[in-house]
């Protein structure tokens, strides 16, 4: 293990597809949260998870609707205030072709 870094901490269990662009953050209230987009078995969702204050990793869980189509590379933002939460923002394909 490399200086700085902890243990492997398994926030999802693997899946039949990819899950990539991980971001997180720290949320005021010391719950860390962690957004994903993660195949379904038919497209990317966006899933997120909460660490809370004891190690533990909340069931990982849609942020939005199963909408039939890509959803990817999410983003996070911490909303400001000792109460807020955070703002989640991802790209989504519409189904409509540019060609």
């Amino acid at each position: 293990m490399g200086a700085g870094w902890g243990p492997v901490e398994e926030v999802a269990a693997p899946g039949a597809g990819s899950q990539l662009a991980l971001a997180a953050l720290p949320l005021a209230d010391g719950r860390l949260l962690a957004v994903w987009a993660g195949y379904d078995g038919q497209d990317d969702e966006i899933l997120f998870a909460l660490r809370a204050a004891t190690g533990r990793w909340s069931a990982p869980a849609r942020v939005a609707r199963d909408n039939d189509v890509p959803d990817i590379t999410p983003a996070l933002a911490a909303m400001p205030g000792p109460d807020a939460g955070a703002l989640v923002a991802w790209s989504r394909f519409d189904g409509a072709s540019t060609g």
